[in-house]
């Protein structure tokens, strides 16, 4: 039997190392994600690695590469013997068990990364998303096989599975409105910390979502604080930027709701974070979504470079709507649209929006709202 906490009694390397990050998963877990990649006939080793472990999680590197190596293995291993025909009946039940899994896990790790005070969330709330967690853990344990389960256990499997997404989403709606209750709670005015005594020196930043293939390469300058880059990143993907949010920069989280102390956003400015040798860190939005935007430095501008104000120069892919629910509901989106004349691709189109192009990255609307933008940061 497994401890009260949901972890193995006796855990395996991998399992031990997944824990210290507050993933209580076997491996067998782990072989079942691998097999709904088989499934999906999806052989991206990131993607997979960002399923199994979902922002804001961060692994180290070394840890990184271990369960790395793990998963190649299993997944050559599997690709050998495994059969979409044979698990035409488990497979989607499996990958239903597979999100629901990774989304509970992200919806926990975000809400202990932002540090909300925990008397804002509705009751037991991380006891109910616990248990969502480890039950499904548990079914993807009992699908991590390749011989065919009966209908009628696949059936009562896909009802409960029903009913856990139903709490699921109840549970992650009625914090969200705790969220935005606390977040009103704690707005408050502070200045950014000023750099006049100290030359402007832009740079080129890539930003990045997480779990999807949407990028951006702006230009910006030392003296922006985490608070500008916040809203940078909200003109950027044309969010409104209404959600709670936070800096994850060398595992701490710095964000508005740190005021005036070291981790306050406003207080840290683009240049204090690179000049600690920081190359790279994440930006979460809407702790109840999965949005992760990756920032990382490409390079300083040299004098000839440097623009007029914040701008973006280049980017792939038109921005998910913030609303959907993060990079998973997006991903099944994109798919959607996909199916022709499909009741699928109306809802998509619904949601979405009619005038929505997956390859379309608009970089005159987006270059208009930062113009804007850094009109509205000079002033202050």
């Amino acid at each position: 039997p497994w401890a009260e906490d949901g972890s193995p009694p006796d855990k395996t390397e991998l399992e031990e190392m997944l824990y210290t990050y507050g993933l209580p998963v076997s491996e067998y877990v782990i072989q079942s994600y691998v097999r709904d990649a088989l499934y999906q006939q999806d052989n991206a080793l990131p993607a997979l690695l960002g399923r199994i472990v979902p922002a804001p999680i961060t692994l180290s590197l070394e840890d990184e590469l271990f369960l790395s190596q793990y998963l190649m293995e299993v997944y050559e291993e599997f690709s050998r013997t495994y059969s979409i025909f044979l698990d035409k009946d488990m497979g989607p039940v499996r990958h239903t068990a597979a999100e629901l899994h990774t989304a509970v896990v992200a919806l926990m790790s975000q809400l202990s990364a932002a540090g909300v005070d925990q008397s804002w969330l509705p009751q037991h709330t991380l006891v109910i998303l616990s248990q969502l967690q480890v039950h499904a853990a548990h079914i993807l344990e009992d699908l991590d096989h390749d011989e065919p389960h009966e209908m009628t256990d696949l059936e009562t499997i896909d009802t409960a599975l029903e009913g856990m997404i139903e709490t699921y989403e109840d549970i992650k709606r009625r914090v969200q409105e705790a969220l935005d209750g606390y977040r009103r709670s704690r707005l408050s005015v502070v200045r950014p910390k000023q750099q006049h005594d100290q030359p402007m020196q832009w740079r080129a930043l890539q930003l990045a979502i997480a779990g999807t293939s949407v990028w951006r390469r702006i230009l910006v300058h030392d003296s922006l604080s985490l608070f500008d880059l916040h809203r940078i990143i909200m003109a950027v993907f044309g969010w409104s930027g209404q959600k709670l949010h936070g800096f994850i920069i060398d595992g701490d989280l710095y964000d508005a709701e740190e005021h005036g102390s070291d981790r306050d956003e406003r207080l840290m400015s683009l240049g204090d974070v690179f000049e600690k040798g920081i190359r790279e860190f994440s930006y979460n939005y809407d702790y109840t979504a999965e949005w992760e935007v990756r920032i990382s430095l490409l390079h300083p501008l040299d004098g000839s470079e440097t623009p007029r104000s914040v701008c973006c120069v280049a980017g792939e892919g038109a921005a998910p709507p913030e609303h959907i629910g993060g990079p998973l509901p997006f991903r099944r989106f994109l798919s959607a649209l996909q199916k022709e004349h499909s009741p699928e691709q109306a809802e998509a189109q619904r949601v979405l929006g009619s005038d929505f192009i997956p390859e379309l990255c608009d970089l005159s609307t987006c270059n208009n709202r930062l113009l804007s933008l850094s009109l509205q940061i000079k002033q202050e």
